[in-house]
C-alpha cells in the first residue's frame, strides 16, 4: 500500500500543476459575439393586403395594392435580407368578415404586418379590436374622425375632413370668385366627415355660402334627382364627397345635363376618379373639374416622381393617383424593416420604425404623436392633352395638412 502511494504522489503533482495551468486560462477566454447573438431571421416577411377586392371601391383598392407589389417587385421581393410574401384578404367592406379574416391570417398564416383597413366604416367600428390585435398596422387610408390609430398602427396618407384647410377656400374664393358652395356626399362615416371638413373649415375660410345640401347612398346609379335641384351661377362651387364609381357616374351625368357649365367650378376634395382609373371612361366629360387631395398629379416638378410617373404609366397604361398611397407605403414599409435590419418581429421597434420622417417626391412626410401622417394637399385641374387624353394638373399645393393631436373627446 505504501509502494502505491508513493508511486501515485508525482503522478497527482503532475495533474495539479496540468489543472492549475490549463483552468484559469480556459475561464478567462471570452466567449465569441457572434456565438451568442440572436440569429437574424431569414424566413419571409409575411404581409397581408386588407380591402376591398369585390364592390364599389374594388377598383382603386386594387390600384393601391398593385402598386405596393409591384414596386417591391423591382427590389427582387426582399427587405434587409428577408424575402416578402404577401397575402391579399377581402374584408368585404363588413366588420364581421373583417375580424374572422384578420383572425384567421394572424393564426393559421402567421404574418407579421397588416396594410390596412381601408374601409372607413371598418376601421372606426373595429378601432379598439384592431389596437388589442398582436400584429403591427399600417393603414394607407381611412378618412373618418373616428379612428385614430392605437398603440400598434400608423396612418401613413389619409386625408381626413380634418386635414381640411381655410387657405383652400381663401383660394378657391380669391382666384375663381367663389361666394356660394352646394355639396353632394356619399351617406356613410367618411363621406359624411369629409363634407363637415367642407362647410366647417373651407368654405368660411374663404367666406363662402353653403346654400344647398345633398346626400346620396353609396352605387348611385342616377344623379339626375339632384342635378335637376342645384342652384347655378358663375359665382356657384359644387364639392363634397363623392369618390370610386359613384364619382365617374356624377361628373358623366353633370356633363350630360350641362352643370359644367351652369357653375363656376366643381371641386371635390377627395375624387379619386379623376387622379386615375375614372380619366380613361370620362375623357372629356372631365375636363375642368377640380379636386384636392394628398396624391400629387402627374405634372408636379420633381425628377423622383416623374420617374415614377413614367415607369407607372408604361406598367399600367394609366397616370397614378390613388397609386400614390401604394407607392409611399412602400417607401414607409422598406425604410422601416431595413431600420430594424428584417426583425419585424421587434414589434415596438417596427412601429417606432414606422413613426420615423420619411423622404417622398413631395417632400418629408412627418407623424404626430397619434401616429398620424402630415402632409401637403394638392389642389388639380383636369386638363385634356393634346393626344386626347385626360389628367390632372398642378395648380398649388397646401403644405402641413394635420389631423388634431390628441384626439377630441368628441371624436372618440
Amino acid at each position: 500500500m505504501k509502494a502505491l502511494r508513493s508511486s501515485l504522489v508525482p503522478w497527482l503533482g503532475i495533474l495539479a500543476l496540468l489543472l492549475a495551468a490549463c483552468g484559469p486560462a480556459a475561464t478567462a477566454t471570452p466567449v465569441p459575439a457572434a456565438a451568442t447573438a440572436t440569429p437574424r431571421p431569414t424566413t419571409p416577411i409575411k404581409i397581408a393586403l386588407m380591402g376591398e377586392f369585390t364592390g364599389p371601391f374594388a377598383a382603386v383598392q386594387k390600384m393601391l395594392y398593385d402598386t405596393l407589389e409591384w414596386m417591391f417587385q423591382q427590389d427582387g421581393n426582399k427587405v434587409a435580407g428577408r424575402p416578402l410574401e404577401f397575402i391579399k384578404v377581402d374584408d368585404e367592406g363588413k366588420v364581421d368578415v373583417f375580424q374572422s379574416k384578420t383572425q384567421r391570417i394572424l393564426e393559421i398564416d402567421k404574418v407579421q404586418l397588416v396594410v390596412g383597413p381601408i374601409h372607413s366604416g371598418i376601421a372606426a367600428t373595429a378601432r379598439d379590436w384592431i389596437a388589442q390585435q398582436p400584429t403591427v398596422w399600417v393603414i394607407p387610408e381611412v378618412g373618418t374622425v373616428q379612428f385614430y390609430p392605437g398603440p400598434n398602427a400608423v396612418r401613413s396618407v389619409a386625408t381626413s375632413w380634418h386635414s381640411a384647410q381655410p387657405d383652400i377656400g381663401k383660394y378657391l374664393a380669391e382666384t375663381y370668385g367663389i361666394k356660394k358652395a352646394v355639396t353632394i356626399g356619399l351617406d356613410y362615416a367618411a363621406g359624411r366627415d369629409y363634407v363637415k371638413g367642407e362647410t366647417e373649415k373651407v368654405l368660411p375660410g374663404g367666406n363662402i355660402q353653403l346654400v344647398q345640401q345633398f346626400w346620396t347612398p353609396i352605387g348611385t346609379a342616377d344623379f339626375g334627382p339632384i342635378l335637376s335641384k342645384i342652384p347655378t351661377g358663375q359665382d356657384v362651387m359644387i364639392t363634397g364627397a363623392l369618390w370610386g364609381a359613384d364619382s365617374v357616374r356624377f361628373m358623366k351625368q353633370a356633363t350630360e345635363f350641362g352643370i359644367k357649365d351652369k357653375v363656376k367650378i366643381i371641386a371635390f376634395p377627395a375624387s379619386f376618379a379623376v387622379d386615375d382609373i375614372g380619366l380613361a371612361p370620362l375623357g372629356k366629360d372631365a375636363e375642368g373639374i377640380f379636386n384636392y387631395n394628398e396624391m400629387p398629379p402627374p405634372d408636379f416638378p420633381n425628377p423622383q416622381w416623374q420617374k415614377f410617373v413614367t415607369d407607372f404609366r408604361a406598367k399600367f397604361n394609366l397616370s397614378p393617383g390613388y397609386a400614390w398611397k401604394g407607392y409611399v407605403t412602400y417607401l414607409q414599409l422598406k425604410q422601416a424593416i431595413e431600420a430594424v435590419k428584417g426583425n419585424v418581429e421587434d414589434r415596438d421597434a417596427l412601429i417606432k420604425a414606422l413613426r420615423q420622417p420619411l423622404n417622398t417626391p413631395v417632400g418629408t412626410l412627418t407623424f404626430d404623436a397619434c401616429g398620424n401622417g402630415i402632409m401637403s394637399l394638392f389642389l388639380k385641374k383636369v386638363l385634356v392633352t393634346p393626344d386626347g387624353k385626360a389628367q390632372t394638373s398642378f395648380v398649388k399645393d397646401f403644405p402641413n395638412a394635420s389631423i388634431p393631436c390628441p384626439q377630441p373627446p368628441e371624436w372618440k
